[in-house]
This record gives C-alpha cells, structure tokens and sequence, in this order.
C-alpha cells in the first residue's frame, strides 16, 4: 500500500503501544516494524508476561487504513534485566536487554506470531552455542569437510534399488557424528545453506556418475536431494542444477529434489516458479515427510509435485488399523490419479512391506532395508528381507 500507509499502521501502533503503557513506561520505535516498551518497577516474571499480553492484545486487530481495513497481528519478545545483565556496564546492559528481546521476537514470529516469548539465560546460552555451532558448519562446508552418506530406495514391485537419498553427515571435532536433520538445522540458522546444498548436490551427481561408469546403476537409477525453503525461494536455485547437472553429464530424470511439505503449503510465487522450473528443466520434485503438515492434501492439487513421500506415521507402522490402511491406500490412490510415484519412509518392520504393497505403495526405503551409509559401503542390490 506503500510508504504512507505504513508510516500510519506505524503511528497508529505508537499510539495503541503508548495508551497500554504505565505511567511512567517508555515506548519507542526501535527500527522497521519493531516497537521497545520499557517497563521499571515490576515485581516478577509473571507481572512482565502480563504487560507484555496486555500491549500484544493493544496492539493485535483490525485498522483501517484509507480505504482498506487490515488484521494486526503482533509477536511480542520479554527480556528480564536479571543479575546477568545488570553487571553489565549500562550502555552494555541495555543493548544486552534490547538484544534478548529481539530474540525473543523472533522465536515468538517462528512459532506463528500472535504470541508472547520470554527470553532467558538458558536461552542466550543455547543461542550462543547455536551461533558457535553454524560458524564451525560453514567452516566445515568451505573446507570441504561434510560427507554424504546414502539410503537406498526399493521398488515394492521388482524389489530392486532404484535409487537412494543424499543425506548429509558431519563428523563435528568435539560433538562426534551429527545427523543430516539438525545439520540442516543448523545450516538454515545462518547463510550456510545455499552452500550446504551445492555440496550435497554435486557430491550425490558425481558419485550417481561413478556408479554408473561401474556398471552398479542403469540410466533410470535416481539420487535425492533435500532442498531447503532458502533454496526454493532463491533465484539461482534452478540455474545451479542446470550448471550441475551439464557438468556431469546427468540425465534431469534421474535427480529427485525433496522439499518438505511446509515450505510448499507456503505457496509463495517464489517457490511455486522454482519448482515449475525444475519440473520443465526434467527434474523431479518430491513431497517430503508428507502427512505431518496440517493442510497436507491440500498440497497435492496446489502444488505440481511428481513423487510423495509418506511420513512414518503413513507408512503403516506396526499397530496400524484397517482404518490407517484404508486412509493411506486413499492417499495413495489419489497421488496416483494425479501422477506421482509414492515412497513409504521410515519403514522399520517387515509386516510394513506387504501392507503397503497390498495399498499400491510405488517404492520403501528405512532401516528394515538399510540404514544411511557412506558411499563406500552403499549397498544397490535387493535385500534378502524381501
């Protein structure tokens, strides 16, 4: 609505913010669409949480601005000025206090906003680790330190390998073997995650064109890879698995790029152009861990994908019902209507095979099969649990 607009949804929040204060209070505009209350003389945690709703609630609903009439939602971060940060020298302390409820902002805002989140010293402990912890991973990554290791993929209907998913795995010096997941954890907290991804995707490429050159894969054999939010609204995304891929000399079809299916419930332009992109470059796109996001069905008609992946709570885990099988044989039926394979994830149990066999499930992979391994050790011959 422009820069008018927004200096009078600004104004407009000043006033309700400085009506909710105390007398005495301090309120200020502390950059972008970021608002500070200073509150003195409170008697504990407890009295700070309730100010604190008290200016979320002044601050949250409607406001007619022109001719339009917007929803506010707020996401209110609390500092405390405990003994820590009261040693502190005074300029020290109130950028120490303005810092903790920043950060408390942001953790209130990733948890959906609408919400009040109290900074504490554990809380800036883990943050400092955190912080520590994503500078050694981009250490790690420009040196060329992470390694890839692989879960093979089977067909439920030949039962051989047709393929296996790249997962990251870093050997951190003093924390040992950290898992693919809090990698990318971690990764995403900085702006290591571009790189991370490039690292992964050309370590899966060229080793896909090793096991090719040794006879150990045919041409429709395929390498996942996990992308990011980041990566999916980039604009160089699609551009750099182009470059990839000519580098190596790798069919599109045979590289598959999971995204979870939170970033794609999203629906943002951004991402929506990447994955039309890559879909018309010849590349596949995967919904992962399908069944944990809260509109999940939604995703299969809003966003053109060509593979889902059940979660393991989908892939009929021992205890399933005829009710869960009936549900997830829907599932299935409706991702085949719509042209996508199926992969069941986390399968741990043998009776798990013929239940998603018996459902029309395409492919499995967990660790009944195989567990992640390095490339070395990778294994692309059927199991002899089949």
């Amino acid at each position: 609505f422009g820069h008018r607009a927004g200096d009078e949804v600004l104004a407009a929040c000043a006033q309700r913010l400085s009506a909710a204060a105390r007398p005495g209070d301090h309120v200020a505009r502390v950059g972008g669409d970021a608002l500070a209350h200073v509150a003195e003389q409170l008697d504990d945690k407890y009295a700070a949480v309730e100010l604190a709703d008290r200016a979320g609630r002044a601050l949250t609903g409607r406001l007619r601005v022109g001719d339009v009439d917007l929803e506010l939602t707020v996401s209110v971060g609390v500092a405390l000025s405990d003994d820590v940060v009261m040693t502190l020298e005074a300029d020290d302390a109130g950028s120490r206090l303005l810092a903790d409820a920043e950060a408390a902002t942001a953790d209130a805002h990733a948890h959906g906003g609408s919400r009040t989140s109290v900074f504490t010293s554990q809380r800036r402990a883990d943050a400092v680790a955190q912080a520590e912890l994503a500078a050694q991973l981009s250490a790690s990554i420009a040196a060329g330190e992470l390694d890839v290791d692989y879960q093979p993929i089977h067909s439920l209907v030949t039962r051989a390998v047709v393929g296996a998913e790249a997962l990251v795995r870093w050997h951190h010096p003093t924390r040992g073997a950290i898992d693919a997941a809090t990698t990318v954890r971690i990764a995403e907290t900085s702006e290591s995650i571009g790189r991370l991804g490039e690292l992964v995707l050309a370590r899966a490429l060229a080793d896909l064109v090793r096991w090719r050159r040794d006879g150990r894969v045919d041409a429709e054999f395929a390498v996942h890879v996990n992308v990011s939010l980041t990566q999916l609204a980039s604009a160089s995304l699609v551009d750099s698995v182009r470059a990839q891929l000519a580098v190596c000399d790798v069919a599109p079809h045979q590289l598959v790029l999971e995204a979870h299916e939170s970033p794609l419930l999203s629906s943002r332009p951004c991402i929506v152009r990447s994955i039309r992109a890559l879909r018309r470059l010849g590349v596949r796109v995967a919904i992962d861990d399908f069944g944990t996001g809260p509109k999940s069905l939604s995703v299969l008609t809003d966003v053109g994908v060509d593979m889902l992946k059940l979660d393991g709570s989908l892939s009929l885990p021992p205890g399933s019902t005829l009710a869960d099988v009936r549900v997830v044989r829907a599932v299935i039926a409706l991702a085949h209507s719509l042209d996508m394979d199926v992969v069941a994830e986390h399968v741990t149990a043998p009776e798990q095979l013929e239940r998603l066999r018996a459902t029309g499930c395409d492919t499995v992979q967990g660790h009944l099969l195989a567990a992640p391994v390095a490339e070395s050790e990778l294994g692309l011959t059927p199991t002899s649990l089949w």
